[in-house]
């Protein structure tokens, strides 16, 4: 009578090696997002009455939280419950400021979180292949130039120069 073959006799050290690559990005990127989430608990609400104005241009039913913080770029962080994270150094009313706060909006009208969390499952489950690699940096850009588009479709192109410079 002929025995089944062990369990570990099974496994290819190819299989291994693309099992540990995934493990090892996934609890890279679940460490770093854990990390960003304590570090943005702490940040203060950003007081600005035209908030207002730039949520009713995007149509927002639901407005994301929008959050000032220590850090010295904004962000968009979150899936079911997007916050937008902006730095503390704009003066809530200027035009920067406002600016800034309509690309955040846009990424989160454009549920850009969702996208990039698929591109991150994508990563760890193709790490090994540079095309997906490529992939993901270049729909990034995509993602910026298409907020970009949105911004200046819902400000108007007499924003365009400001919003270039800013």
């Amino acid at each position: 009578m002929v025995s089944a073959p062990s369990a570990s006799a099974r496994v290819s050290p190819v299989s291994l090696v693309w099992l540990a690559g995934t493990v090892l990005l996934a609890a890279y990127v679940s460490i770093g997002c854990i990390f960003m989430v304590r570090g943005f608990r702490s940040a203060r609400i950003a007081p600005c009455p035209s908030m207002d104005v730039l949520l009713d241009v995007f149509c927002f039913r639901k407005s994301p939280r929008i959050r000032a913080t220590s850090s010295r770029a904004p962000l968009t962080f979150g899936v079911l419950r997007p916050v937008i994270l902006l730095p503390e150094g704009l003066a809530a009313e200027s035009e920067p400021f406002r600016l800034v706060l309509a690309h955040e909006l846009a990424h989160v009208k454009r549920r850009d979180c969702v996208r990039k969390l698929l591109f991150t499952v994508c990563l760890c489950l193709y790490w090994w292949n540079p095309l997906v690699w490529c992939m993901v940096i270049l729909a990034g850009h995509d993602m910026e130039l298409a907020c970009d588009e949105a911004v200046l479709r819902a400000l108007g192109p007499d924003h365009k120069k400001a919003y270039a410079l800013t």
